[in-house]
C-alpha cells in the first residue's frame, strides 16, 4: 500500500516505542511522512530506525498521553521541529 500524499506530512504517533504504535510510525515514515513519536519513555530506537531509512524523519518524545500538559508540550515541539502537524494515524486516510 502506498500513500504518496504523505510525503512531507507530519503525523503524531503515540505508543511508538513498541507494538502497533511502532509499526505505524515505521510505515508512515516509509511513505515519507515525518513522525512525532511519543511514548512514556523516549522511543529512541524507533527514531534511529526511521531516520536511517532516509525517507521521513522522526522526533522521539517522552510523553504521558494521560497528561494534557505533556501532550501539549510534545505537539508544540513537533510543530517547532517540522513546521506543522498534519494529523494522527487515524487521520491518514483523510490526508491522502
Amino acid at each position: 500500500m502506498s500513500y504518496t500524499d504523505l510525503k512531507g506530512k507530519t503525523i503524531f504517533v503515540t505508543g511508538s516505542a513498541s507494538g502497533m504504535g511502532r509499526q505505524v510510525a515505521l510505515l508512515l515514515a516509509q511513505q515519507g511522512a515525518n513522525v512525532g513519536a511519543c511514548d512514556l519513555k523516549e522511543p529512541t530506537e524507533v527514531a534511529e530506525q526511521i531516520n536511517a531509512l532516509g525517507q521521513g524523519k522522526c522526533l522521539p518524545l517522552a510523553c504521558n498521553v494521560q497528561s494534557p500538559k505533556e501532550v501539549s508540550a510534545a505537539v508544540k515541539k513537533v510543530v517547532e521541529t517540522f513546521g506543522s502537524l498534519d494529523g494522527k494515524p487515524s487521520d491518514v486516510l483523510h490526508l491522502t
